[in-house]
């Protein structure tokens, strides 16, 4: 498994950063290189929702189910995909706390991409992190401008 972490402190307070993220339904709005949200059990909203989810990750579209495995509003968010349904094995994990009259959002994810996912498009792995994490990147950036400014 290879692991990401990435946080940043948004000037909104912690439950209004938790109840956005833990909204599946506006996940595209910053995680950008997700494009499809099917609900599945989301309401109500807590640890035992599903969603089905489409993602491009560099060209290949990768699919499955997705499911909240922690709800600790207003500090803790995790969810995984569902290995029996998706092509990508993946957890997110998104924790909440006061800081600098705002509130830290930090992202950590966990993942295993199975080699023939990508087709043999990019064979290196080391290529691969590198482009994860520049998502990563993209996604606390995303978080903090919609947080800030909507």
């Amino acid at each position: 498994m290879t692991t990401i972490h990435r946080d940043t402190v948004v000037q909104a307070d912690p439950e209004r950063c938790f109840d956005f993220i833990a909204d599946p339904s506006l996940a595209p709005l910053f995680l950008s290189s997700l494009y499809s949200i099917t609900p599945i059990e989301v309401e109500p909203r807590g640890k035992g929702n599903r969603w089905g989810f489409e993602y491009d990750m560099f060209g290949v579209p990768v699919r499955g189910e997705s499911e909240c495995i922690e709800f600790e509003r207003p500090s803790r968010y995790v969810w995984r995909s569902d290995p029996a349904t998706s092509t990508i094995e993946t957890t997110f994990s998104y924790g909440f706390e006061p800081a600098d009259g705002g509130t830290r959002v930090s992202l950590d994810v966990e993942y295993e991409v199975p080699p023939d996912v990508l087709g043999g498009k990019i064979a290196d792995k080391l290529v691969v992190e590198r482009m994860n994490e520049h998502e990563a990147d993209a996604a606390v950036n995303n978080l903090k401008i919609v947080l800030e400014e909507g």
